[in-house]
């Protein structure tokens, strides 16, 4: 009998243990200077759709966030980290982007850390091709959807009698993903934000648990989040590459050597490994295949004013860069290059009406030699020419931005406003 009451109730004793133990749990992150070291850039998928590491290494000015996407994790010896190490600068960048990681995922993971980001400086990185006509993938949101992030945004807005522009937005657009509205609360919470109705008490308090569960889930598994060094070790290996002192025509020289080594294979200067497993079995299809992409019309330039919003109310100073694609591989691919310029003007339109000056736009540099390591992604001289603004811009002082935001980037009208017509 004893061994049989045993075996019922053993493993609910066990569950109720280990409840109580993440719904009690230490509130401080176990998470170590090294870690953090490690973790700057690891862009591991826990850490992104997390906190508790992030936010500890950003409560320090030492390390400045670097927004983006695919683009922070191809390695040259001349990438923003390994120049950072090399030089001993007073900043280290802390990668926060993957393949997929589009302004809607930017806003809620900014969302996340409104201490770490206060009259701070930071780098966001702007892709171009985020900005396909039906805006992120599904695909893309579903592998980057961070219920903690969700539901700490929830957390704040929750005791709301009414909703911004802003907040209305951001609900009704979340409301498009099947991630999020697979759940039935969440799709009903959404749907009352979004027409601007209060949150019920009892909405109100399960969003509090649930976002509390989440942030104790978080902070268990901290000390696992980030450590593997995979990465850190590729700066580590590149950093011996570079000379003692920093010479920007000597880095160069080096820059455009590595480049022409790295895309021996082709005439595309597309980096040899690239070329040989994504591009040659199919080049031959390739040609023209980009002739109708278009990157001017698009509910991502809605997605991306949430970005700016909240880089407003944290009053953080922001050092956009604006990506090229591959001349090279573009004329190939029929890829319009006065379609690129027309997204340039748009995006940068929509920054400088708002207050938001500090651009390095350099859709106009995808033929410099070795500027891409591949089709879109910044190469050997594309970062050496990215640092020439990112590192006196973070060794400036902080100035306090003067933001004057507008609600009419939320609009369908500017979504799909042709650049032409504007002024």
């Amino acid at each position: 009998m004893k061994k049989r009451l045993f075996t019922i109730f053993a493993p609910i004793v066990i569950a109720v243990v280990a409840f109580l133990c993440v719904t009690f749990a230490w509130q401080t992150p176990l998470v170590s200077k090294h870690q953090v070291h490690l973790a700057s850039t690891s862009v591991d998928s826990t850490l992104l759709k997390g906190d508790a590491v992030k936010n500890r290494a950003l409560d320090a000015s030492y390390y400045v966030p670097f927004f983006g996407s695919s683009e922070l994790n191809r390695y040259t010896v001349t990438h923003p980290s390994v120049l950072a190490q090399k030089y001993d600068r007073s900043y280290r960048p802390f990668l926060l982007g993957r393949a997929g990681t589009q302004s809607l995922f930017q806003y809620m993971l900014i969302n996340s850390m409104p201490q770490q980001m206060q009259h701070k400086k930071a780098v966001f990185i702007i892709s171009p091709q985020w900005f396909e006509p039906k805006g992120v993938r599904q695909s893309y949101f579903d592998q980057w959807y961070s219920p903690l992030h969700m539901y700490q945004w929830l957390n704040d807005l929750k005791a709301q009698s009414s909703f911004s522009d802003q907040q209305r937005y951001a609900a009704k657009r979340l409301s498009r993903f099947s991630k999020v509205v697979d759940s039935a609360f969440l799709a009903q919470v959404l749907t009352r934000i979004g027409n601007n109705e209060s949150l019920t008490h009892s909405q109100q308090q399960r969003i509090a648990w649930q976002y509390k569960w989440l942030r104790q889930i978080d902070t268990l598994y901290a000390p696992l989040s980030g450590r593997s060094g995979t990465r850190q070790k590729t700066v580590d290996r590149d950093v011996r590459f570079l000379p003692n002192t920093y010479n920007y025509d000597h880095l160069q020289e080096l820059a455009i050597k590595y480049g022409r080594n790295a895309t021996s294979n082709n005439d595309f200067e597309i980096a040899n490994t690239f070329w040989t497993k994504k591009i040659s079995p199919k080049f031959n299809k390739l040609r023209n295949s980009a002739a109708k992409t278009n990157f001017t019309k698009s509910p991502e330039f809605s997605d991306f004013q949430l970005v700016l919003e909240q880089f407003a109310k944290t009053k953080t100073d922001v050092l956009f860069i604006i990506t090229p694609t591959n001349k090279y591989w573009a004329d190939y691919t029929g890829l319009s290059q006065e379609m690129m310029q027309g997204f340039a003007k748009k995006i940068e339109y929509q920054l400088r009406q708002q207050g938001f000056n500090n651009i390095a736009n350099f859709t106009n540099d995808g033929g410099v030699p070795y500027f891409m390591c591949d089709t879109i992604h910044i190469g050997w001289q594309g970062w050496l020419y990215c640092d020439k603004y990112i590192k006196p811009f973070l060794e400036s002082s902080y100035q306090v931005p003067h933001y004057q935001l507008d609600n009419f980037y939320y609009s369908k009208t500017w979504q799909q406003k042709d650049y032409h017509d504007i002024k």
